[in-house]
């Protein structure tokens, strides 16, 4: 079962969530987060750097609002300066390319 119409509501209130679960800062939640097994933080970056096809095809919109509410999810991770393996963590999911992704793909899509 893929992203569609139907469950995009439910991932995006997740996500929000999550967020609120990080602000503050509140670093114990930040650190869950990001070094727990589940690899939340993987998940989330996979919405920002890549395109989610084939629900992009048909509602960009709701598309560009999940990858709105995944970047202020990792926004949020980073809102506090300690916590060295959340720092490293963070690192190396490459920012630059997902702001560049996410340049390419608007562009795209408003051509």
């Amino acid at each position: 079962m893929g992203l569609d119409e139907h469950n995009i509501s439910l991932i995006n209130q997740t996500l929000r969530t999550l967020t609120e679960f990080c602000q503050g800062p509140c670093l114990e939640n930040q650190l869950i987060l990001i070094l727990h097994e589940s690899n939340a933080i993987d998940i989330v970056t996979t919405f920002v750097a890549h395109d989610i096809t084939p629900l992009s095809k048909r509602r960009m919109d709701l598309v560009m609002d999940l990858k709105n509410h995944a970047c202020k999810l990792v926004l949020s991770l980073m809102e506090s300066k300690d916590g060295i393996e959340k720092f490293e963590k963070i690192s190396k999911m490459n920012i630059k390319s997902m702001v560049s992704n996410q340049q390419l793909i608007v562009a795209t899509n408003i051509l």
